[in-house]
């Protein structure tokens, strides 16, 4: 873990992206999330940060946990929340391709 801690420490931007189980990011993202608290202390380079998330639900609320945690990290360590994109109702390798979301995020990546 630290030397992903030291990559988040000198990054200006970060992306966390998972898949929504149960509501929220996934076990290992949230793991890394924890492994994050020492930061609040230190000053990172990080200015904003986003969420790209996928979904095998069809539902576009499914990601109500994943939102509030960006939510909280930003509001915690002071960054600009660039936004969250979620593709819903995924459930095949290769499924994103050609989607609006995908679009979506590229524009994201070229704004941040």
């Amino acid at each position: 873990m630290p030397p992903i801690l030291e990559a988040i420490r000198k990054a200006d931007v970060l992306v966390l992206a998972s898949p929504i189980y149960y509501w929220s990011v996934t076990a290992q993202l949230k793991l890394a999330i924890d492994r994050m608290y020492p930061l609040i202390s230190v000053k990172a380079t990080i200015q904003r940060a986003a969420m790209l998330l996928t979904c095998g639900n069809k539902s576009e609320d499914v990601n109500e946990g994943a939102v509030f945690l960006l939510d909280r990290l930003c509001n915690a360590y002071g960054w600009e929340n660039a936004g969250v994109i979620t593709a819903v109702g995924l459930h095949d390798k290769g499924e994103i391709a050609g989607r609006a979301e995908f679009d979506e995020a590229r524009a994201l990546g070229r704004k941040i």
